[in-house]
């Protein structure tokens, strides 16, 4: 993935696109998306930046790496907070998976 101009805010909508655009080539069909296991070995670069703009703890965490790819797309590509700069958004990420998780139909959930 490289974006056409780097600095931006903002790279979740490319991002996503890029990843479904990937998922079908590589696949045939639908998005190929997961959580990458947390340290210093992630190698994704926007879902670092992800949680370094909203950092969450462990629990909120795993609770995304759990979810259905297609479900972390939509929290990725989604999820806002109304004030940023905050030392922690575990509650409010939490949340908003949780309406994703419910809105989601059809999609088989592994998480608690």
């Amino acid at each position: 993935f490289r974006p056409p101009q780097e600095g931006e805010a903002d790279y979740s909508r490319l991002l996503t696109a890029f990843v479904k655009r990937c998922g079908e080539a590589r696949t045939g069909h639908g998005v190929s998306f997961a959580a990458p296991a947390r340290g210093p070995s992630v190698g994704n670069v926007a879902l670092e930046a992800f949680f370094r703009r909203y950092p969450v703890d462990d629990r909120a965490y795993e609770f995304f790496a759990k979810m259905p790819p297609a479900a972390q797309a939509t929290i990725f590509a989604d999820f806002r907070a109304k004030q940023e700069g905050e030392a922690d958004y575990s509650s409010l990420f939490t949340s908003f998976a949780k309406r994703v998780r419910e809105s989601t139909q059809g999609i088989v959930w592994t998480g608690s």
